[in-house]
């Protein structure tokens, strides 16, 4: 990867060689850190982090769910994150902010331990093909919404994500879909999903799944545009009766779905899909003063 002269830990910069934590750091061993990946554009009036305020929030709330006694204020890390930017002179690229608990404990209850914030950025480049992604059903399911707090973006949880992309391995697909306990559509490893039938946009209800913010911002989008929207339970084989479908996510943005296993999406890229991934487009970039809300410069 390529890396940036800083990181921001704890209020202050260290170089990027220098942050380094312990082996016998809690969350190396058990997962509980919490994270977010968030997105820097360069737009007309600088560069600008998309819903940034948003991402720190749930930031703040994952680290709630794991009991974590957090310095930071939501402000104090908005601006951390705007700081650590323009200390890289970074432009455009991506943002990943990390709380962890940094003791060197090896007991699970870690409630006197302390707690580090970690901000780090670096440019990233495009995450999948733009022409459409051919993805396989994973044989993994999601994990169940009653076992942890599903909507809280927790380090841990992503190992199942990593034995889901792990499956693709010596295939030609470029993605993984899973279901949950149920059988009913979930999302992708780490990028929501959406599908559209007769220009109505379905996507999986809440409850097994992260809803991330590009979804969030998918579903305004789609509202504006006067698209319907419905947030269902969806099986496969809803999926395969739609015409377009498309992933979305901080990474992947919006990205046509070429393929689900051997079924072949008739508009690929649809229509629907191109329009909202032109406009989501147009959005990050700052044209849209309308949405210029969900944009917070580097002045």
């Amino acid at each position: 990867m390529e890396t940036t002269p800083w990181i921001w830990r704890n209020g202050a910069f260290v170089p990027w060689e220098q942050a380094q934590t312990h082996l016998l750091t809690s969350t190396l061993h058990y997962g509980a850190g919490v994270f977010e990946g968030v997105r820097c554009y360069l737009t007309n009036q600088g560069a600008a982090v998309f819903r940034l305020r948003d991402h720190m929030e749930r930031l703040l709330y994952s680290a709630g769910v794991l009991k974590m006694e957090v310095r930071f204020t939501l402000d104090e890390l908005c601006t951390a994150v705007l700081e650590t930017l323009k200390e890289n002179g970074m432009k455009a690229g991506y943002i990943r902010p990390l709380i962890y608990f940094s003791e060197q404990d090896m007991g699970f209850d870690p409630k006197r331990d302390k707690v580090d914030v970690v901000i780090a950025c670096w440019p990233w480049a495009e995450y999948f093909p733009a022409e459409g992604v051919r993805v396989k059903l994973s044989s993994y399911r999601r994990i169940h919404p009653q076992s942890t707090v599903i909507d809280a973006k927790i380090s841990g949880h992503y190992v199942n994500s990593i034995l889901a992309i792990q499956e693709l391995r010596g295939t030609d697909y470029d993605e993984s879909l899973l279901l949950d306990h149920e059988g009913y559509v979930a999302e992708g490893a780490v990028e929501n999903i959406f599908c559209v039938k007769d220009r109505v946009l379905l996507t999986p209800q809440k409850g097994s799944i992260l809803p991330g913010i590009t979804r969030n911002t998918i579903l305004r989008l789609a509202h504006d545009l006067g698209y319907e929207t419905r947030e269902m339970k969806l099986l496969p084989e809803d999926l395969f009766s739609a015409q377009e479908a498309f992933f979305t996510g901080t990474l992947a943005e919006v990205v046509p779905i070429a393929s689900v296993d051997a079924h072949v999406f008739p508009l690929a890229p649809g229509p629907v899909t191109q329009h909202l991934r032109r406009t989501y487009g147009e959005l990050v970039a700052g044209r849209l003063s309308q949405y210029h809300s969900y944009l917070s410069f580097c002045h």
